[in-house]
């Protein structure tokens, strides 16, 4: 019996994976479109997963109401969730985007307000999902997809 892993190969998955996201709205790019120093550049290493930009737009599109504080406070906490296991952090991440992102500001009166920063039942053409190939699988055909939240 032959393993799965020489039945496909690495690029081959990512490819369909792509192809599966594009169909559900998301913006598929490769890779050195938004790389470091490129004209269309959207991070500034390949080690950003999410691209802070496009995040902190949706949060403001999604909650125009939210103050500018409560904004960076959404982000910060989806781009630095909680947990001591990359599970615990993956789980906390899914809980924020499926519920939403609890942040607490004062109002121009000075009134403290607790609001959920959320994206839930948003098509992903409108939170700006995108998922990027890596360099690295279209330079060796070895795989290395990248999934961009913002």
């Amino acid at each position: 019996m032959t393993s799965a892993s020489a039945r496909f190969t690495e690029s081959e998955v990512e490819d369909a994976a792509l192809e599966w996201l594009n169909g559900l709205g998301w913006n598929v790019a490769h890779g050195p479109e938004i790389a470091p120093h490129a004209t269309g550049a959207e991070r500034a290493t390949y080690t950003e997963v999410i691209l802070e930009r496009r995040l902190r737009d949706a949060l403001d599109r999604l909650n125009p109401d939210l103050p500018a504080q409560a904004v960076d406070d959404a982000a910060g906490k989806l781009t630095r969730p909680e947990g001591s296991t990359l599970e615990a952090k993956n789980r906390a991440f899914h809980h924020m985007l499926a519920d939403g992102v609890t942040v607490e500001h004062r109002s121009a009166n000075g009134a403290a307000h607790r609001s959920p920063s959320s994206a839930t039942g948003i098509p992903p053409t409108t939170i700006g999902w995108r998922s990027t190939s890596s360099p690295s699988s279209r330079a060796s055909g070895s795989g290395g997809q990248t999934s961009s939240c913002s």
